[in-house]
C-alpha cells in the first residue's frame, strides 16, 4: 500500500492517523512507568543489577516516542491550514 503526502489525506485520515499516534505514545509512556516503577522496586529491595537494559528501555521508548510525537505535530499543522481555508 503506498503512503500518501499528507497534503493528499482527508482530514478523516488524518484524525485517524493522530488518535493512532497517540495511542502508540500513551503505550510507550505506560510501559515506561511499568519500567520505572520495577526500577524503583529492585532498588528499595536491593535487587538492582546495573545492566544494559537500564540504558536501552528508555532509549527505545523515546526512539519509538519522537517519530510519533512529530507525526502528531505535522497533522495538527496541517489540520490548522485547513481550518484557515
Amino acid at each position: 500500500m503506498a503512503t500518501k503526502k499528507i497534503e493528499e489525506q482527508t482530514t478523516e485520515e488524518l484524525l485517524k492517523a493522530k488518535k493512532t499516534h497517540k495511542t502508540v505514545i500513551y503505550i510507550l509512556a505506560t510501559l515506561l512507568l511499568i519500567y520505572v516503577c520495577f526500577v524503583i522496586y529492585s532498588l528499595v529491595f536491593n535487587v538492582w543489577r546495573y545492566g544494559v537494559e537500564s540504558i536501552i528501555v528508555p532509549l527505545m521508548v523515546f526512539a519509538g516516542g519522537m517519530p510519533a510525537l512529530l507525526q502528531i505535530k505535522t497533522i495538527n499543522k496541517e489540520l490548522k491550514k485547513r481550518e484557515l481555508q
